[in-house]
């Protein structure tokens, strides 16, 4: 449902609902060397978004709230990094979040700045009720990012960004916890009028020690490093 109150303004409701069957690979769990079948079940979710959309002091402002309830989600529980792990359903989980989004025109300047907070929590789980309560594992609560676009001319145009992931538990029984991080990202963009985009960039421009991915093992948190200061290039066609 959507309600244009003013000639750059409105607000709207949105109700969803899905399904998710589990992957192929989910089925499978892993003890030692010996891969196992699982009884996996489908996850079902239904989510009511609230939001408002204008123009006001010279952004545009977007900004909405939801909530979401999904039954038998499925999570991944890693027991020993590579050799370990096995797939479950929680009972009942729960997101509650807002997201804003401001974005500033200034010429042949684009201006924007995002910021997402999400509670993701374990409503119900029917084999441990310990768990209620606690964090959806792989979570991060907040996800914000700032920069700019310039446009040098019709068809050139670059883009620099600053990017915060927030810290995040991954396992169940919240005691393990992932950490943060933020890079700074540089693209390059030119468009042809024929339908050829050429772009290229730089990924995590200040070549901080990120973790591309974090694991347990023997009780104890593992960091993969993620890339550090890394260039790419490329192109598309559209006909």
């Amino acid at each position: 449902i959507n309600y244009l109150y003013s000639d750059t303004g409105n607000i709207y409701t949105r109700f969803e609902e899905s399904f998710r069957t589990p992957a192929p690979t989910e089925f499978q769990d892993k003890d030692g060397t010996d891969y196992i079948l699982n009884d996996l079940k489908p996850e079902t979710n239904q989510t009511l978004e609230i939001g408002i959309k204008d123009y006001l002091l010279g952004s545009f402002v977007s900004l909405n709230g939801f909530i979401g309830k999904t039954k038998n989600e499925i999570y991944y529980n890693q027991v020993y990094h590579g050799k370990e792990w096995y797939y479950g359903n929680f009972g009942k989980t729960e997101r509650k979040g807002i997201e804003l989004s401001l974005e500033q025109t200034f010429g042949k300047f684009v201006f924007f700045e995002n910021l997402a907070y999400i509670d993701a929590k374990i409503k119900e789980d029917s084999k441990n009720s310990n768990l209620e309560g606690n964090q959806v594992p792989y979570t991060p609560k907040i996800n914000a990012n700032l920069g700019t676009l310039i446009n040098f001319t019709d068809n050139f145009n670059s883009i620099l960004s600053f990017n915060y992931k927030d810290k995040y538990y991954l396992d169940k029984a919240n005691k393990y916890e992932a950490q943060s991080f933020i890079t700074l990202d540089l693209s390059l963009n030119y468009v042809f009028n024929n339908g050829l985009k050429i772009y290229g960039g730089i990924n995590n421009i200040l070549n901080r020690d990120n973790y591309d991915q974090e694991g347990i093992s023997n009780n104890e948190i593992l960091y993969d490093p993620a890339n550090g200061r890394t260039f790419y290039s490329g192109f598309t066609y559209i006909f």
